[in-house]
């Protein structure tokens, strides 16, 4: 048998010769040793193909099964992060699950290194893991191919919204949406998750409480008590939102629809909110802040205020308290006063 292997641009192609039946392509690597191991497995699926013999799948082919299935299941945020994961690893997609050896996966790892943190790189390992156990459960693999443990990433603080920090942050973010600041309001004050926010509906909103509807798969629909405030937000922004249409006041609340619309009458896209948060993270003096801090900083007020854990656990829709807790922060000011009333 003839092989070869020839450079077009960045990305190594190969060419061989199988019982007289030629095969080309490219291997879609950019380095020697990944397209050598790729044109190997290429011939040896070819080989055990005409032979009948059944061979492991590629990495890329267990990630898209995973994604069409157990994916389509799974929360909005935990879907995105494995697109994200499948495309980082795009160097180790062609291999079969049985050449993700250590040290190919270590190779990939220095070399992704370079240009994202620890913190992400172990993200993705955490994904490549996800894929492999979840190949083994489906009997494509018998074991785990790889062993390498993660990094060590350095602890980043996990900012909330204090109270004392409410009207500076709510401040910083508004501007000239007036639906921004009442989105982060309502999503802070129910404690839900962006998807649920984004798709959040009139006709789930009551005087007294709003149901939140999840539109994922194994997410539990839930009620959660509106406390005035979200009410005072919602009416400043249908204010503001007449006033620029140069309507009559007061505004009716409407009764059906999305409550924060794009444009398009449709749902902003994911990340709507990022710019106005950053602007909220420079006001309180945090080095980052992201929706989802918004649902931390619900659960860690109601549990600093003495709220049941269980209470809690059920206005944010988790399953265990264990992962509540996950949600609640510390901070020295906060051991500084529980300190002060326990030895005064």
């Amino acid at each position: 048998m003839t092989r070869w292997l020839i450079k077009r641009g960045a990305i190594w192609h190969y060419r061989f010769v199988l019982n007289k039946i030629p095969y080309t392509g490219s291997t879609d690597a950019t380095d020697m040793a990944t397209a050598k191991a790729v044109l190997e497995q290429i011939r040896s699926e070819i080989v055990l193909g005409e032979h009948g013999i059944r061979k492991a799948p590629t990495l890329g082919a267990v990630i898209e099964a995973w994604l069409q299935t157990r994916g389509r299941s799974s929360s909005d945020e935990h879907r995105l992060a494995a697109e994200k994961a499948r495309t980082s690893l795009k160097p180790l997609l062609k291999l079969p699950l049985t050449h993700i050896s250590t040290a190919r996966v270590e190779d990939w790892r220095s070399d992704h290194l370079r240009a994202h943190s620890p913190a992400t790189v172990n993200m993705v390992m955490r994904y490549l893991k996800l894929f492999c156990r979840w190949a083994m459960k489906d009997k494509a693999i018998k074991s785990m191919p790889y062993s390498v443990k993660m990094l060590e990433e350095v602890k980043r603080d996990r900012p909330i919204v204090e109270k004392v920090q409410r009207e500076e942050f709510l401040e910083a973010v508004a501007k000239v949406n007036p639906q921004i600041p009442a989105a982060a309001i309502f999503t802070m004050n129910l404690g839900i998750r962006e998807g649920e926010m984004l798709n959040a509906r009139w006709e789930w909103l009551t005087a007294t409480e709003y149901h939140v509807r999840s539109k994922t798969k194994g997410k539990r629909d839930r009620v959660v008590a509106t406390p005035q405030s979200l009410h005072t937000a919602l009416g400043w922004m249908l204010t503001h939102q007449a006033l620029k249409r140069k309507e009559e006041l007061p505004v009716q609340r409407p009764q059906l629809g999305l409550i924060f619309p794009g444009k398009s009458g449709k749902p902003h896209n994911r990340g709507w909110l990022n710019k106005a948060l950053k602007r909220g993270a420079v006001a309180i003096g945090a080095p980052t802040f992201g929706i989802h801090r918004l649902r931390a900083t619900f659960g860690t007020l109601h549990l600093r205020n003495k709220a049941p854990l269980k209470e809690v656990q059920t206005m944010m829709g988790h399953r265990s308290a264990m992962t509540t807790l996950i949600y609640q922060e510390t901070s020295t000011e906060e051991q500084k006063k529980h300190q002060d009333e326990l030895w005064a």
